[in-house]
């Protein structure tokens, strides 16, 4: 929580600028490849700016602070063959996996920065989940392998951590040294994980950019593994301050693309979804119709297709490309060429649209906007979990200066000696006694209603109970298993008992038996009064329980 602390105090050290300017990549219509070449903002004060942002993100996120707040984010959804893939890889300059099915098997936070002299990388494993996909009261950091120096060596490391984050049991470590090979016919334990692998990239070449790169939306597996893969979209997406970017296809209709609609069920208006059309090099010439619309959606000229960042539009290297291992300008120069004398892209107004190095920027600058935007909601979050924190501590217990038999031996005592008060009355609490005494009143009620209905008369059903003789013996309720008796009743009750008694003497079995029509209806209300007694001292005691040993969780259930 200190370090949380330290990162909010970072935060509000940075000057904010305006957030209510337009965007300034959309004020004017500038060549990708001059962006990318030519301009050169690393040592402006923006640069540092947006690089001290985005390592403080990037710690927040190591400490496991984005359990607690949510904080800002880009987020990459796409199909399966979406291109989604080759779009990292533009983004970030690093080759990912390509074989055949899913590759991506769990979340990869990319996280870019351009003050380096080299280019250099370091893989993280973040562990917030068990096996089980719950979350862990701590999430942990492990260091995976040493720091890459060798871009073509990335690919193999990336393999490695994605592995050691499928198979839990596991030792990270036993992963270092194992071949590609050796990694694809591994059977792993996990077939989908949301622990992250954390990719740090140190490039001169690239822009601050920090994002989640999700598993591809599948559809031809199990179930329970597309449900999964959805689910661990939506959890990305639903946030708040996530900017989402979808990736689409332009071989196929945009009604089609899962990625879309969980972008508009997690973002209805539009408001932080930006829209990435790939592959525009794969519609043919005669697919006139086609080409259009996607023009008119990337101009923001399609009424069905609106988002407040619109959409853009890249051509990312194929295969033939990806092997001869292009460099970044080279791939840029390419596909803006492709983009210069390709028809319809080569008429689109603005030309910010097309190309990865306007998208790149873009995103970028849309991200540190909106950190910048909710630093203030950060801090407060960040000053409520700390008052919590603080306040959490000041409640705990001072710590125990006795032995620790001597304090379980201590408090049994105090407990038998406040439950002696309670049961004696002499305790300044005194519900355990006014409650039963009201249970008792209750009680001497109901035994009270059992009382004989007797009325001396030939036919007793004719006159009124005799209960009120003396002014005060009303009964207020008459228990209904009570029958009224008469004078022939309890001729018969005493013919029925009479042995070899003397003449004209009751017999006692009579007077038994007449009684015990009457006692054998006190079995219900003194159970309901027992079963009020023991509710009444089962609180009592739970309460000096809690009391008494509340600070120890296991000697409290012990006596519970």
């Amino acid at each position: 929580m200190d370090s949380l602390h330290n990162k909010r105090r970072q935060a509000a050290s940075i000057t904010e600028p305006s957030l209510g300017a337009p965007h300034p990549s959309l004020a004017g219509s500038v060549s990708p490849l001059e962006v990318w070449e030519e301009v050169d903002i690393s040592s402006t004060d923006y640069a540092r700016r947006r690089s001290e942002l985005i390592q403080m993100m990037a710690d927040l996120r190591s400490m496991g602070a984005d359990a607690l707040i949510d904080l800002p984010s880009v987020v990459v959804i796409g199909g399966q063959s979406a291109g989604k893939s080759s779009l990292v890889e533009a983004v970030s300059g690093i080759n990912v996996p390509r074989d055949s099915g899913t590759c991506t098997r769990c979340p990869m936070e990319c996280t870019m920065s351009s003050h380096a002299s080299s280019w250099s990388c370091t893989i993280t494993l973040r562990i917030g989940f068990d096996r089980n996909g719950l979350d862990l009261q701590k999430p942990t950091n492990v260091p995976f392998g040493k720091t890459i120096t060798d871009k073509s060596d990335f690919e193999v490391w990336l393999r490695r951590a994605q592995a050691a984050i499928l198979n839990p049991d596991v030792s990270s470590s036993s992963f270092h040294t194992k071949t590609v090979e050796e990694l694809r016919n591994m059977k792993n334990t996990l077939k989908f994980s949301r622990n992250v692998v954390c990719v740090s990239i140190e490039d001169p070449d690239a822009t601050d950019l920090s994002f989640y790169d999700l598993p591809g939306l599948i559809q031809n597996e199990e179930a329970e593994i597309v449900a999964l893969v959805k689910n661990l979209v939506e959890h990305y997406t639903k946030k708040e301050n996530t900017i989402i970017l979808t990736t689409i296809p332009m071989s196929d209709d945009m009604e089609n693309q899962q990625s879309m609609s969980l972008a508009r069920a997690a973002d209805p208006a539009g408001k932080r979804t930006i829209g990435v059309l790939t592959k525009p090099d794969t519609l043919g010439v005669g697919a006139i119709n086609q080409r259009r619309k996607w023009v008119e959606i990337i101009e923001g000229r399609s009424e069905d297709h609106t988002l407040r960042h619109g959409f853009y539009c890249v051509r990312l290297p194929d295969d033939a490309e990806r092997a001869q291992r292009l460099s970044r300008a080279e791939s840029q120069r390419r596909a803006t060429e492709y983009f210069d004398t390709t028809s319809p892209w080569k008429d689109v107004t603005d030309r910010h649209r097309l190309g990865i190095p306007g998208f790149v920027s873009d995103v970028s600058q849309l991200l540190i906007q909106l950190i910048e935007e909710t630093l203030p909601c950060l801090r407060d979050d960040v000053d409520k979990l700390f008052a919590k924190c603080i306040k959490d501590i000041d409640e705990l217990p001072p710590p125990l200066a006795n032995d620790p038999q001597v304090e379980v031996l201590g408090r049994v005592n105090a407990f038998c000696d406040a439950f002696k008060k309670f049961v004696n009355g002499s305790h300044q609490d005194k519900d355990l006694a006014q409650q039963n005494r009201a249970l008792y009143t209750i009680f001497k009620r109901d035994i009270r209603g059992t009382a004989p209905d007797f009325r001396p008369f030939n036919q007793p059903e004719d006159f009124v109970p005799l209960d009120d003789t003396e002014g005060n013996m009303t009964l207020s309720e008459r228990d209904p298993g009570v029958k009224v008796l008469g004078i022939y009743d309890i001729r018969n009750v005493i013919q029925e008992a009479i042995g070899w008694e003397i003449p004209n003497n009751v017999p006692y079995q009579a007077k038994v038996n007449l009684i015990a029509q009457f006692t054998k209806l006190w079995v219900a209300p003194s159970e309901r009064c027992l079963a009020g007694i023991n509710d009444v001292l089962d609180q009592v005691i739970n309460a000096l329980i809690s009391t008494h040993f509340g600070r120890f969780k296991v000697l409290q259930d012990y006596f519970g």
